[in-house]
């Protein structure tokens, strides 16, 4: 709605393609309409009763185009005086024209569209300033040269922050919530203790999704429930390297874990609360390939930062929003892969369905290592474990698929 209002605003810029989709709807329509009297079995008829929904056209018509083309002129550097400047002197080369014309009205009608349509598509090819200038700090939409897209790094930064996500930092609490990260899971009695490839699992962290409700979690979590996280150390690369356990049911006492788990895998505890931040996407999240961005190392290197800037130094225990990668990926697609039992590289080829599906991925769960947890997850790495928007929703968690990080 906000940005079919913009088009009636003289301010901001519009690029090539803004521009010459309201003028070619503003043009079309106007054809349309006259045609359509003009085809009319009884013209004087239709003129008496429609001829005001013609005039209300053109009003509205002239108003966008108008507008259209100052901001298609902020685009280019100019003022919408120049804009002016253009239709004066169409005016003026037309005038001698009249002079020899002898066409009619209605021929003359046609010269003064012919004009203003070579106006506006003079205007279309002018190309737009790339960055911001003094007109608004909007890009245009990014130019293409080649096969490859040529991004700066204005427009990265600005696409960042469109695709910002809120997300809910765990932090330590003196509070007795249930929420917490290491100790002993408080599990119902209706819940074993999770086995994993070759020893119990680790408890890394549970979750009351009424508390994560009230911190104004993510919108796609159940308002109640508790979850429970559980590690595999030797899950790795496996989809459920961490496994999510779901409950309605009353939590039990703290329970202790059965024989065979590691003393290292046995956490200590932290009661948690939570804070709500802006997170960033990284560059992968943006499908942008750093060798095809026009920007400096230095700003390739800013905007890098950007997605770890609101947390500063504190460990990134997190739910919800972009996860903080280590390394150079494309989680939804790895996410994807995993769960339909598929190997993925990077470079790979994706298929359209594949590359659609993966867009339904969100983080549930990011816990980072903490030396004051002894968490150490491979060298200083991080776990990550991704749902479907739609699994969470419906309070299906057995779906989830796990990935890990490392330095």
């Amino acid at each position: 709605m906000l940005g079919f209002l913009r088009l009636f605003a003289a301010e901001d810029r519009a690029n090539r393609r803004e521009f010459l989709g309201v003028t070619a709807a503003v043009f079309g329509s106007e054809l349309l309409l006259v045609w359509g009297m003009h085809g009319a079995a009884n013209i004087a008829l239709v003129r008496a009763n429609v001829g005001w929904i013609y005039g209300l056209s053109l009003l509205v018509g002239g108003w966008l185009l108008v507008h259209a083309a100052f901001r298609r002129a902020h685009d280019v550097n100019r003022s919408g005086a120049s804009v002016f400047v253009v239709f004066f002197a169409s005016l003026l080369l037309m005038l001698p024209l009249r002079f020899v014309w002898s066409g009619g009205k209605a021929a003359e009608g046609w010269m003064i569209s012919g004009f203003l349509a070579l106006g506006f598509t003079a205007l279309a090819a002018w190309p737009g300033t790339p960055g911001p200038n003094r007109y608004s700090p909007r890009a245009p939409r990014a130019r293409r040269s080649g096969d490859a897209e040529t991004v700066t790094a204005q427009q990265l930064l600005a696409r960042m922050r469109r695709m910002a996500r809120p997300t809910l930092l765990l932090t330590p609490t003196a509070e007795q919530a249930f929420s917490k990260l290491g100790g002993d899971p408080e599990l119902p009695s209706t819940i074993d203790w999770p086995a994993g490839h070759s020893s119990p699992r680790a408890f890394v962290a549970q979750l009351d999704l009424a508390e994560v409700r009230a911190a104004e979690g993510p919108e796609w979590l159940p308002a109640e429930g508790r979850l429970y996280a559980f590690y595999d150390p030797d899950g790795g690369g496996s989809a459920d390297q961490v496994v999510i356990l779901s409950s309605r049911d009353a939590p039990g006492p703290a329970r202790t874990p059965p024989p065979g788990l590691s003393p290292k895998l046995r956490f200590p505890e932290r009661r948690a609360g939570f804070l709500r931040l802006t997170s960033f996407p990284t560059l992968d999240w943006l499908g942008i390939d750093v060798r095809e961005v026009d920007v400096e190392p230095k700003e390739l290197d800013e905007l890098s930062a950007l997605a770890d800037e609101p947390f500063g130094d504190e460990a990134q225990h997190r739910i919800g929003g972009y996860p903080s990668e280590i390394q150079e990926a494309n989680m939804p697609l790895e996410c994807e892969h995993l769960a339909r039992g598929l190997d993925y590289r990077f470079d790979d080829d994706v298929a359209p369905a594949v590359a659609r599906a993966a867009k339904s991925w969100r983080l549930l769960l990011q816990i980072d290592s903490d030396p004051a947890l002894k968490m150490n997850w491979g060298d200083g790495g991080c776990l990550y474990v991704f749902i479907r928007e739609k699994h969470a929703l419906a309070g299906d968690f057995s779906k989830t698929v796990s990935l890990s990080q490392s330095y």
